[in-house]
């Protein structure tokens, strides 16, 4: 089995989140915690900021993956990315703070509005959005992951499921006519809302 040398580089960084200020962590030490030379930090990784990239990707949103995004249940879905933000909030509290070029929060914005592009493409069908829907698509994008980012700037004050409910109802009254308006209560953002109200089972039985 080969050696996955990312991982464990990644592992022995978050260990060291732990302990101390990620922005004093250096490479050495990172070499030093995970065994590998400079030279193979540097295979694998450009600097710091790569790896941080790296472990919010393959750790913090590992769970968000979508093999069939006209089926995805985006309510649970996007529950769990917030309950990764809480499960490494050792990490991202101080990861969102790095600024500079290639920081997180640029990197957390672009992966949002790419994927909410993809995913709300998927449902309008074959035809390319018009301008004025990839407008509204990255509008909310953005502004969802200003309040994520907020929250998690704020020590997560509020549980995650309220971050999902208060997202996801922001969604349903301004996206859900330019979207879905011909889906009805089959709307992937109304069946979210039907979970946040706990009706879903209900309307899902009833079809």
């Amino acid at each position: 089995m080969a050696i996955d040398v990312k991982s464990i580089i990644a592992d022995a960084f978050l260990h060291l989140c732990r302990e101390r200020n990620l922005s004093k962590i250096t490479i050495a030490d990172i070499q030093v915690a995970s065994g590998v030379s400079r030279q193979t930090f540097y295979n694998h990784f450009k600097d710091k900021f790569d790896l941080i990239r790296y472990v919010y990707d393959s750790r913090v949103i590992a769970l968000w993956k979508v093999p069939d995004q006209l089926n995805m249940d985006y309510y649970r879905s996007t529950l769990s990315c917030f309950q990764q933000d809480v499960n490494y909030s050792f990490f991202m509290q101080q990861a969102i703070r790095m600024g500079g070029a290639n920081c997180l929060p640029d990197h957390m914005y672009e992966h949002s509005l790419q994927f909410d592009r993809r995913w709300h493409q998927a449902h309008y069908g074959s035809e390319p959005m018009p301008r004025e829907l990839v407008f509204a698509s990255d509008y909310h994008s953005a502004a969802a992951m200003r309040m994520r980012l907020q929250w998690i700037a704020d020590g997560m004050p509020y549980p995650p499921e309220k971050l999902v409910e208060n997202t996801l109802r922001m969604r349903l009254f301004s996206l859900n006519d330019l979207l879905f308006h011909q889906m009805g209560d089959a709307s992937p953002y109304v069946k979210a809302a039907m979970r946040i109200d706990g009706l879903y089972d209900e309307w899902r039985f009833s079809r």
